[in-house]
């Protein structure tokens, strides 16, 4: 996979947050927002129509360079905002 089919699905990602809001524990929705993980899974599966788990499993372990561990913990700690998680999508875009 090549850094801009990552950076293009990380994008893809953190649009969905932006535009539909972000949640911690659940995947979430179109209605209700989403946490990254779940984002992730919408852009693959539903808009780019790719249920590759080594496709999302590559976006993971890069974005797993920014969070020190697992994405889902992070995303999911308490006292952690919307912001907090458009700024890393920002970060790990930016790196690429």
């Amino acid at each position: 996979m090549s850094k801009k089919q990552i950076k293009e699905d990380l994008q893809g990602a953190r649009d969905l947050i932006e535009k539909h809001g972000w949640r911690q524990g659940d995947l979430g929705t179109i209605t209700e927002g989403f946490c990254i993980l779940g984002a992730l899974d919408y852009h693959l599966v539903v808009v780019e129509h790719d249920a590759s788990v080594a496709r999302g499993e590559r976006v993971l372990q890069y974005l797993e360079s920014f969070t020190g561990g697992d994405v889902v913990s992070w995303n999911d700690l308490e006292g952690r905002t919307k912001e907090d998680v458009l700024d890393l999508f920002d970060r790990a875009i930016e790196s690429l």
